[in-house]
């Protein structure tokens, strides 16, 4: 293929960028991946779900994924106010599942692992590289400009461009195309300690929700000794706290928390508190002429569940297929495109209430609570187990859906 012509232009390297690319790129086709960051780099989304062996097994790494030795992960534990504890274990519905667990990876080293299995599937890989703009004929994308570490500018072209950007969201962006959820107005506040105590086997590499006032924290076991600890709050109560500095409201967030102070007494924090404001956000559409948005280019749902790793791998997958069927009947509108979209939102609809009524418990803390009601119905307990493990099949989840829509 001529220099600068490409079947699939891929901008970002992330799960879902290297999903897509991969898959084309086994498909036959010349795929470019161009990615902005050096890797290894440091990314949150740590605790995946077992869901995730589907798409591992597709894309044959789930020997490599299993030989990292990341903490393995049975289940999530949620602390309720202090006033309840919920397990929810994976064996319970492991007939849905490949495995009846996952791991916790830290992501400099997992996305580093999908970046070299898309360079191994012949994708062409420019990194550090940046896409400065997106090139249209009229309203069809059709290439962009590429600017190299050493200010280089050039031009590649591809009937496809795949926009896996992440929050950056390039094209979702640029086309106004994006809103937040004024639901899910949350702030995300987070860091990484080292000695913290960490639960017993086989129990040692679950994840750990505790809602508090104004919001929640996660506790996630990862490898080398280190353990993923954030607070996703809500805007209004940070707005009426009195400490502003990122590292100060965080302390004071944990030590509110006893159980949560109590895992951290005497552990020894080794990154600076990070934050991320207007976490969840959604595009109006993921695709349009010759151009398809995926993973968090398109949408961020929030963290609580753990579904952004494998929302990001279903949008990449999905896109792929897709971008395959046009590109053999070398129709590349969004009309063809959307086939895509329409299977991507099948699973967000089933996961969108669960995060809404989760918020309306944080709010309400005495009010209907679907973790009770989950504990009394063996079905519904069964099915939001599923939920939490990533099986959001329709069928599966409608009489959780119609619990949570009555509540």
């Amino acid at each position: 293929m001529a220099r600068g012509r490409w079947d699939v232009i891929v901008m970002g390297g992330g799960p879902a960028g290297t999903t897509a690319a991969t898959l084309l790129a086994r498909y036959g086709y010349a795929v470019l991946l161009i990615e902005k960051e050096q890797f290894p780099r440091f990314h949150i989304g740590e605790s995946l779900l077992p869901i995730s062996w589907q798409i591992w097994l597709r894309l044959g790494i789930a020997d490599q994924i299993r030989a990292m030795g990341n903490p393995c992960k049975r289940g999530t534990l949620f602390h309720l106010f202090g006033k309840s504890q919920h397990m929810y274990r994976i064996a319970d519905v492991g007939e849905y599942f490949v495995h009846p667990y996952t791991y916790n990876v830290i992501r400099a080293e997992y996305d580093e692992l999908l970046l070299n299995m898309a360079r191994a599937s012949g994708v062409a890989v420019r990194q550090p590289a940046l896409v400065k703009e997106v090139i249209f004929d009229g309203a069809q994308a059709s290439g962009v400009v590429i600017e190299e570490a050493d200010g280089a500018l050039s031009r590649a072209f591809a009937p496809i461009i795949v926009d896996a950007t992440g929050r950056s969201g390039l094209l979702a962006r640029r086309q106004k195309l994006r809103h937040p959820d004024p639901a899910l107005n949350k702030v995300a506040y987070f860091t990484h300690f080292t000695g913290s105590r960490r639960d017993q086997e086989p129990d040692a590499g679950n994840l750990t929700v505790y809602a508090i006032e104004g919001g929640w924290i996660w506790f996630i076991p990862l490898r080398h000794g280190i353990e993923s600890v954030g607070a996703v709050m809500d805007t209004e109560f940070i707005r009426s706290h009195s400490a502003t500095e990122p590292q100060k409201f965080f302390d004071e967030v944990i030590a509110c928390c006893p159980p949560m102070a109590e895992r951290l007494a005497g552990a020894r924090q080794v990154l600076e508190v990070k934050v991320i404001s207007s976490l969840s956000y959604i595009a109006d559409r993921f695709v349009g002429d010759g151009f398809v948005c995926i993973g968090d280019a398109s949408t961020f749902i929030d963290p609580i569940f753990s579904s952004g790793v494998h929302f990001a791998h279903t949008a990449g997958a999905l896109a792929a297929d897709t971008i395959h069927e046009a590109l053999q009947a070398g129709d590349y509108s969004m009309e063809f495109l959307c086939r895509y979209e329409r299977k991507m939102r099948i699973p967000m609809s089933a996961i969108f209430p669960l995060i809404y009524n989760w918020y309306r418990l944080l709010r309400d803390p005495d009010g209907a609570n679907i973790f009770a009601l989950a504990d009394r119905v063996p079905l519904l307990r069964r099915t939001l187990t599923l939920v939490f493990g990533g099986g959001y099949s329709q069928e599966d989840l409608r009489t959780l859906l119609e619990t949570i829509n009555r509540m």
